[in-house]
């Protein structure tokens, strides 16, 4: 099956920006510094985008003691969205899965189509080495590959997944509720990758030194499990829980540099964070009884730190308000990102 994008599917007129942050959810409009918390002067992530003398960019650190409980500022991005998924691709825009389309915007601009008409129930997307896409179709089962250009073809068949995710390796890991399959995206198919008794696998993503996989769940009383791999990411053992008590539908999982897991979860519409270790879980942000569907994520992806889109936060598809997309400002950078770590639990 192949396809190529055509200029059609356009988009919508881009929603107000809201804020929220820890001191009490207070919400505001408007596009000014203050609201979105980016200095005109810098790059999105609020670093130098700027280099030094030698032509080189600044060195970079983060410094993990510094992460706090506090409930990070969130916002209604104005111009992309995204309701089912979100990824990012090389040029600094944001690839979202708005049903049956991908759309795609810059940060802050009008959102744009990519790829019409892809598919009528459409679940998450990632990026590949190299920048083409891989999107879970449930409609068909099947994962389909995405180049830059919008051309399409089958990765794999009878999948029917909701989660996707990238790996270290540039392998694909999908999640169906039954089995993680993993996917070569040179050789296409797909193997059975990891099925324990009593997990059902919705979501997953991976520790910064690649020796664990993390696995979001649905309709298991709110489990994470946990996954022990070896250096060539094969799995040792059998998966044992991690944490047992959030909302019992689990739509994104995230693990930053620091190694703390952030799970979006449909039941509570709520964002959790849990230690590296398992030992303690704080609940970020909820919706408070506010009817609104806020702060619920449809998933969740760290931005590209590439024009506007910050590399310390992390967006949500928001299909509870009209498919726009949510930043959430965390303040820590992904579990890939290339600086200097200090002090990691």
């Amino acid at each position: 099956m192949a396809c190529v994008a055509a200029a059609a599917c356009g988009g919508t007129d881009p929603a107000p920006i809201e804020t929220s942050g820890s001191s009490g959810g207070s919400s505001s409009s408007g596009t000014d510094e203050s609201a979105t918390g980016i200095d005109a002067s810098t790059g999105g992530d609020g670093s130098s985008s700027g280099v030094d003398s030698t032509g080189n960019a600044p060195e970079e650190s983060f410094d993990c003691a510094t992460i706090t409980d506090d409930s990070p500022p969130t916002t209604v991005l104005q111009g992309p969205q995204a309701g089912r998924g979100i990824t990012f691709d090389e040029f600094g825009h944001c690839i979202g899965v708005v049903e049956p389309h991908l759309v795609r915007a810059g940060y802050g601009e009008p959102v744009q189509p990519f790829v019409p008409g892809l598919g009528d129930e459409l679940d998450q997307i990632d990026i590949l080495p190299g920048g083409d896409f891989v999107v879970a179709r449930f409609d068909t089962g099947t994962i389909v590959r995405v180049t830059p250009e919008g051309v399409t073809s089958d990765l794999a068949t009878d999948v029917f997944a909701y989660g996707v995710r990238t790996g270290p390796d540039g392998l694909v890991y999908t999640a169906n509720s039954q089995v993680v399959h993993r996917i070569d995206p040179e050789r296409g198919g797909k193997i059975e990758f990891l099925a324990a008794p009593g997990v059902s696998p919705r979501v997953v993503d991976f520790s910064p030194d690649s020796s664990r996989m993390y696995i979001g769940t649905a309709e298991t009383g709110g489990q994470v499990w946990v996954a022990q791999l070896d250096d060539a990411l094969e799995v040792v053992g059998e998966p044992t829980l991690f944490y047992d008590g959030l909302g019992d539908w689990h739509d994104g999982i995230g693990v930053d540099v620091c190694g703390y897991v952030y799970v979006s979860d449909f039941e509570t519409l709520s964002l959790y964070r849990i230690a590296p270790d398992g030992s303690a879980m704080v609940t970020l942000l909820e919706a408070n009884g506010t009817g609104t569907g806020d702060p619920f994520g449809h998933g969740l992806r760290w931005g590209s730190g590439i024009d506007g889109w910050r590399h310390d936060a992390f967006y949500m598809p928001l299909p509870l308000r009209d498919d726009a997309v949510g930043e959430v400002a965390i303040g820590v950078p992904y579990r890939d990102w290339p600086g200097t770590v200090l002090n990691r639990p």
